[in-house]
């Protein structure tokens, strides 16, 4: 999830910003960042959109070849 932190850093927003934009806490934003929790597919979509940037770029999916 460090990704997310790069690009709010890039996008100079801070936590409080773009859990403002998503209507969250900036508890949880951090805690997305650091991946002690990992954002649903709505909050994924709300800070994609709120750092400008796509989502696959941001939260990049996994190849399932188990």
């Amino acid at each position: 999830m460090r990704k997310i932190k790069f690009y709010r850093l890039n996008s100079e927003k801070t936590q409080r910003e773009i859990a403002k934009e998503i209507g969250c806490t900036q508890a949880l934003i951090s805690m997305f960042e650091t991946g002690k929790v990992i954002p649903g597919k709505k909050f994924k979509e709300a800070i994609a959109e709120a750092l400008n940037r796509p989502e696959d770029e941001i939260f990049p999916r996994k190849d399932n070849n188990e």
